[in-house]
């Protein structure tokens, strides 16, 4: 999956660049079309942070029990 979109991104960001290039004369639209893309994808990723704080912790490893404890402790001895 990562390396089909970075395949698809190695594919995406010449083209749009040539292409803006090839309009303007300047490839300072397609970069500041990029960035603001960039800006959209941090703000929406803040956004997910604050209002829904619990995705971060679903990622957690469970915390060990007391019984699991003894387990590992005796098995370390």
């Amino acid at each position: 999956m990562v390396g089909a979109l970075g395949g698809l991104g190695g594919f995406l960001l010449p083209n749009l660049l040539g292409s803006v290039k090839q309009t303007s004369d300047s490839f300072a639209p397609g970069f500041l079309a990029l960035a603001g893309v960039a800006f959209g994808a941090l703000a929406l990723l803040r956004l997910l942070a604050v209002t829904r704080r619990e995705w971060r912790h679903s990622w957690a490893l469970p915390k060990a029990s007391a019984e699991t404890e003894r387990i590992s402790v005796r098995s370390a001895d």
